[in-house]
Parts: C-alpha cells; sequence; structure tokens
C-alpha cells in the first residue's frame, strides 16, 4: 500500500503550512468540538450497556472536562472523528450499497451520529479533492479509500452518513491512555510547564503520522486497527 508524500518526503514537505494554518482547519476544529462534546454528554449519562467504551474508560475525566481544554483538544489538526478510512474492505461494501456489519455498538445517538458522519465525510471529499496527502494526515484516508470516496461523488455523502451513522467513531478509541494523554496534555496547556511538553498538535501528529506509516506495511482492517491500539 503506498502513501503518496508519507513516505517519500521530509514532515516539512508534507504538512504545508497554508494546509494547516488555523484558518484552514477552522472545520476540523468545529467538527473536533462536536465530537467532544457527544463525549462528554454520554459521560455525564447514568452508565449504561450503550455507552461507547471510550466513555467508560474515561467517564471521571470527561465529566471534569474544563471548557478550556475541551477547546484545546478542539483546535488538534487531526480529525477526532473516524469514519474508517483505513478499513478498505468496509468502504468498498458501501461503495456497492452492501450491508456493513458493525462490529461494535454504535458511539452517538443516530441523529447526532448522522450529522457528525455528514460532515466529516464533506470535509474529508473536500479534501482529498484538493490535497491528498493533507486529508490522508487529517482524516487518516488511504489512498484506496480516497479513490472510493471521490468515485461515490459528494452528492451520496447524505445518503452515507444516513445508511451508515455507526460507522463514525472517536479516533484512537480502543487507546485509552493514549486519551488520558491526550486530556493532559490539552489541560497543561496554559500552565508554567507547557513550554516544555508537547502540544496537543504534536501530539496527536506523531501518533497518526505513526499509525499511517504502520499501515504503509500492514493494511488494516477495523480488527487489526483496534488489535494494533491495544499492543501500543
Amino acid at each position: 500500500m503506498n502513501y503518496p508524500g508519507i513516505g517519500e518526503h521530509a514532515l516539512t514537505d508534507i504538512v504545508e503550512p497554508e494546509r494547516f494554518s488555523k484558518e484552514a482547519l477552522q472545520p476540523v476544529y468545529q467538527l473536533n468540538r462536536a465530537l467532544i462534546e457527544l463525549l462528554v454528554t454520554s459521560a455525564s449519562r447514568a452508565p449504561s450497556e450503550e455507552q461507547p467504551q471510550i466513555v467508560v474508560g474515561l467517564r471521571p475525566t470527561l465529566s471534569a472536562l474544563e471548557s478550556t481544554a475541551r477547546e484545546q483538544l478542539a483546535r488538534c489538526p487531526i480529525a477526532l472523528a473516524d469514519l474508517g478510512f483505513q478499513n478498505v474492505e468496509v468502504w468498498r461494501q458501501i461503495e456497492g450499497g452492501q450491508t456493513v456489519l458493525a462490529s461494535l455498538a454504535a458511539c452517538f445517538p443516530r441523529l447526532q451520529a448522522i450529522q457528525l458522519a455528514q460532515t466529516a465525510l464533506t470535509l474529508a471529499w473536500t479534501m482529498s479533492q484538493s490535497h491528498r496527502e493533507a486529508a490522508a494526515i487529517i482524516f487518516g484516508l488511504v489512498p484506496e479509500c480516497a479513490a472510493i470516496l471521490t468515485k461515490i461523488g459528494i452528492q451520496a455523502i447524505p445518503r452515507i452518513a444516513e445508511s451508515y451513522p455507526y460507522c463514525v467513531r472517536p479516533r484512537w478509541e480502543a487507546d485509552i491512555n493514549f486519551w488520558r494523554g491526550l486530556i493532559c496534555t490539552a489541560r497543561v496547556m496554559d500552565s508554567p510547564v507547557q513550554s516544555r511538553l508537547p502540544t496537543v498538535a504534536m501530539y496527536a501528529m506523531q501518533r497518526q503520522l505513526s499509525d499511517l506509516l504502520f499501515l504503509s506495511t500492514h493494511p488494516a482492517t477495523r480488527e487489526t486497527a483496534s488489535t494494533r491500539t491495544i499492543q501500543r
């Protein structure tokens, strides 16, 4: 599997300033805010079997998440809403209009999941048309899935979001420890020690690039991706 721009060029060549400026990333920040609010809202409810494991594992942390820390998380340059763009098999089934069996329970209420999925799909489709490498980094969009998304076309996005809302999930949801680290980083951004610690952007970017480089030699299904996050 080939990832143009990731295995062939320096990171400074891939992360072009204009593609990762605050202005360019505003739609991604809005998407991240929506996902974070859904997680916090879910954590505030009474425990139930329908809640995603990331909420179960991070309930006290999410419930106590301050507004400033939420905003720091939202300003992550990586889309925190994951639509499985590393799983080519699933996206081939979606392209063919087949029924995709959910391997995990839905993370969010149906209406909110549809809205989140539609926003994420629209942003990923738009970015993949203008800059495939940036879309790969921000959305974890592998080349095969990018080609499928292009073929499907933007006009089909509302239908896909409504048909497969359970496919939208928190990125790295199986790696609770990583999320704890991400939230901890967001909380200390305004502290005196911040200058000595990685930023949320750096923390998430390093993880995303590591995952993409791993996938370039280990094609992923949802199951293998989950296994990897647990083993980290």
